[in-house]
């Protein structure tokens, strides 16, 4: 019973001595926390600069004059025009229709009418009469005239539809006649920047195969293509060489000075959570900040665009790994 007492007396005043010990010794210290680690992210900084704005369309190039041969009277194509391509002189006959029965009618209106003029000098006919008989041989006339069609400017054949021999319809397209020394570039033009086009304004253009050049707009259409809600603009220039009719045109037009961002890194680009394209940018506090942008024009030197405050640092490597609001550490590029 002693050794039992004694061994009661023993804990009891250990716990006592590991208590005052722990209270001399003050309160266990906090867990230490450890600062998030940031994430590491690659900025550059830009600037707005007043900056030529651009749209890129595509259209065609068409010869500036364009004349369609065109049967005035129905029947046999008796000569066709020349081979597509061939040049033609102003005045030269590029068609011939058959005069077939034309050549008949027309000698007997004029017998008619020279014996009408006689008659009606002498009193014998009314001037009913004598004006009918004249109005036949002026359309007689004509249609012996009309069987020859002749080039009005100096160019070159297009597409040939008949063959010699055919029977054309009357007024039916033959075939064509270009003035390819001069061309006209036609497109349609968004109504979002119709507004900004000015008659006079130099475009660049590029054809495939042919070196880029300029040309001046024209025409603007004062309203819109009902179907496509377009306008349709020409622009008209000099053939600085090769430019066929109807080959495909891709057309830079200006639409005015802007405040705008050179982006050389289009890998910067990205997309918020609606979708909408723009740039992430390191504000005050080294936060993320999502800004949305807009294309002004691309050139060798990169993308153009408005949107971003100037000067912003544009987050140009590591942008898809962090998010808008977030802490990051910069490193300049």
């Amino acid at each position: 019973m002693g050794n039992k007492k004694f061994i009661i007396i023993a804990v009891v005043a250990l716990l006592v001595a590991w208590f005052i010990i722990g209270t001399l010794r003050g309160p266990a210290p906090a867990p230490q926390t450890r600062e998030p680690r940031l994430m590491n992210v690659r900025i550059e900084r830009t600037i707005n600069v007043p900056t030529m704005a651009t749209v890129v369309i595509f259209g065609e190039a068409r010869a500036n004059d364009r004349f369609e041969i065109k049967s005035r009277l129905a029947g046999t194509l008796e000569r066709r025009p020349k081979a597509k391509g061939a040049p033609v002189k102003k005045g030269e006959v590029v068609a011939r229709m058959g005069i077939e029965d034309r050549d008949a009618n027309f000698k007997r209106a004029e017998v008619e009418y020279e014996t009408a003029k006689k008659l009606f000098a002498e009193g014998l006919i009314s001037r009913l009469e004598h004006i009918t008989a004249k109005a036949n041989y002026e359309r007689a006339r004509h249609d012996i005239e009309h069987t020859i069609i002749r080039a009005p400017f100096d160019g070159v054949v297009g597409p040939i539809h008949f063959s010699e021999g055919a029977y054309v319809p009357a007024n039916t397209e033959i075939g064509l006649v270009l003035n390819l020394n001069t061309i006209k570039v036609i497109a349609e033009v968004p109504e979002r920047h119709i507004a900004s086009l000015k008659l006079g304004a130099i475009a660049t253009i590029e054809i495939p195969g042919r070196k880029p050049f300029t040309a001046p707009i024209v025409y603007i259409a004062p309203t819109a293509n009902p179907a496509t809600r377009t306008f349709p603009i020409e622009l008209a220039v000099k053939n600085p060489g090769g430019i066929q009719d109807g080959m495909t045109a891709e057309i830079k037009l200006p639409l005015g000075t802007v405040e705008a961002s050179l982006i050389p890194n289009t890998s910067s680009l990205t997309f918020d959570e609606e979708g909408n394209v723009g740039l992430k940018v390191v504000v005050e506090n080294d936060l993320v900040k999502f800004y949305p942008v807009e294309l002004v024009k691309e050139d060798e030197d990169g993308l153009w665009i408005t949107g971003l405050p100037s000067p912003a640092y544009v987050i140009t490597h590591g942008q898809e790994f962090v998010r808008q609001g977030e802490r990051v550490a910069t490193k300049r590029d």
